[in-house]
């Protein structure tokens, strides 16, 4: 089996803190997320799904918000940009928070929609989202302990959450032919 290493490209430390204060994150979470949705590569595109709607950029946010986005002047090129994308995961992420109450719970639901009873997949989700939480915090020096905006210091990229640890996964996604837009648009519920 031969794998193949790209580049992840460097993200601001400034945008994941700024996006998680937006919604009152823990900047650490909103990266775990990211590592799980793409690896940390800002021009990632899911596969088309069965709705016909499919995930794009960084965070990996589904077409399916594309109308609400486009109302407050988020378009589809624009989740190509790194800190847009961050500021739509953790508004989709805040909104999931707002229904579902629990941290762990909106989790899963930021993977499977809140509308979802794909329930066995989405706690999955959470599994792995908050095993590179804890790792990222590890890194970090401090308490595997969700806690929001609590401790953060900023790193420059998004790095592997499990580089210390004895298993490591990689996948390869191919770069995207779609031209990432810098925006520093807030988005409100």
């Amino acid at each position: 089996m031969s794998v193949a290493f790209f580049s992840i490209q460097s993200v601001k430390a400034e945008c994941w803190e700024e996006a998680a204060a937006m919604y009152g994150h823990d900047p650490y979470l909103l990266k775990a997320i990211g590592w799980k949705e793409s690896r940390g590569h800002v021009g990632a595109v899911g596969s088309l799904l069965k709705d016909g709607n499919r995930a794009l950029g960084l965070m990996q946010i589904n077409t399916i918000h594309l109308p609400r986005l486009n109302k407050l002047g988020i378009h589809r090129s624009d989740l190509f940009d790194p800190c847009t994308s961050q500021k739509v995961g953790a508004w989709v992420l805040a909104d999931c928070l707002k229904k579902k109450g629990d941290i762990w719970v909106a989790v899963g639901c930021y993977y499977g929609g809140p509308a979802s009873r794909a329930y066995t997949a989405m706690r999955g989700y959470a599994t792995d989202v908050r095993r590179y939480y804890e790792g990222y915090k590890r890194q970090a020096g401090l308490p595997a302990v969700y806690q929001p905006l609590i401790g953060y210091q900023a790193q420059p990229e998004l790095p592997n959450p499990m580089a210390n640890n004895e298993n490591k996964q990689v996948v390869a996604y191919q770069n995207q032919s779609e031209t990432p837009i810098s925006d520093s648009r807030i988005i409100q519920f």
